[in-house]
């Protein structure tokens, strides 16, 4: 079985063959949007031929592989519904096993295991895996989603507060700032920029929050998928300093008001198990959980 590395103009055709995995799942798959931030940034400014793999036939992606660093001791593997829960399935399943593996061994990890992640409602991969010696280490996250057909509330923002995109590269600072401020994280106007500057983001799809002193308050990403016609909030994020006052909730009703204008469907966000605070927020504007995601784990020594 032979896989070829992703190359920059492969990018429509995956995020295509993504959307048709996630519509013909009934969205227990990853969404075109997941793939493409972890693109724009976990790995700005990394080469992702050494990352991402493709499986093809003629012309027609069957398969997508992600073998991501070695410290984080796990791998992705998206397949067409047409093949899943057989021996393709498998065949892969076990390629990217070996490949991340071999990676982890030549590269000195310590680390003991291979872990990966799949929805509890993909029977067909929970099957392969539990066949392959995997079992379940631990619940990881709540999949949500909302149908955009119903109504939704109107944006409410305290006073002198507003929202608008992303203008540019400009913005590269404050929205370092913001995203530092949320996640506890270490980001730098440098670092942003090269998401700003990545193939699969679009800077018009970060929203953001302006406070009365300019700085952004909260900021959030939807990614918008034609095929499936369903909008990801991913990620989504409030600076400590305006915390509980009800900004996260209107940026999330001014997404989806524009995922309707763009003709999606339905909404879908994730949260970890465990994050009351995303799991109220996120059910208090109805996008209630479906599924959960699970780390599925194999000794391999």
């Amino acid at each position: 079985m032979k896989l070829r590395s992703y190359q920059p103009d492969d990018l429509p055709e995956v995020l295509t063959f993504l959307g048709e995995c996630l519509r013909d799942s009934n969205f227990c798959n990853y969404h075109p949007g997941d793939i493409a931030h972890w693109m724009s940034n976990s790995y700005r400014g990394k080469d992702l031929d050494k990352h991402f793999l493709l499986y093809e036939e003629g012309n027609k992606i069957l398969a997508l592989a992600e073998l991501p660093p070695v410290e984080w001791a796990g791998y992705t593997l998206v397949v067409h519904s047409e093949q899943q829960g057989g021996d393709f399935e498998r065949s892969l399943l076990q390629y990217c096993e070996t490949a991340m593996w071999q990676r982890m061994q030549e590269e000195g990890s310590k680390e003991t295991s291979i872990s990966v992640s799949v929805a509890e409602c993909d029977a067909h991969r929970v099957n392969c895996l539990t066949s392959l010696g995997y079992h379940v280490a631990k619940r990881e996250s709540e999949m949500r989603r909302r149908l955009l057909a119903e109504p939704i509330p109107n944006v409410v923002l305290p006073e002198g507060f507003s929202i608008r995109s992303v203008i540019g590269e400009d913005e590269a600072a404050l929205l370092a700032e913001v995203h530092s401020s949320a996640f506890d994280s270490s980001w730098t106007a440098e670092k942003y920029l090269e998401v700003l500057r990545s193939p699969s983001f679009n800077v018009e799809h970060e929203l953001v929050v302006v406070a009365p002193d300019r700085r952004f308050a909260a900021f959030l990403v939807y990614w918008l998928d034609p095929v499936s016609k369903s909008g990801l909030f991913e990620p989504v994020g409030c600076h400590k300093d305006f915390r509980r006052r009800g900004l996260m909730k209107a940026l999330m009703i001014e997404g989806m008001k524009r995922m309707v204008s763009a003709g999606m469907q339905t909404a879908l966000v994730g949260n970890k198990v465990g994050n009351e605070a995303a799991s109220s927020l996120y059910s208090s504007l109805g996008l209630k959980k479906f599924c959960e995601g699970l780390e599925y784990t194999k000794t391999m020594e």
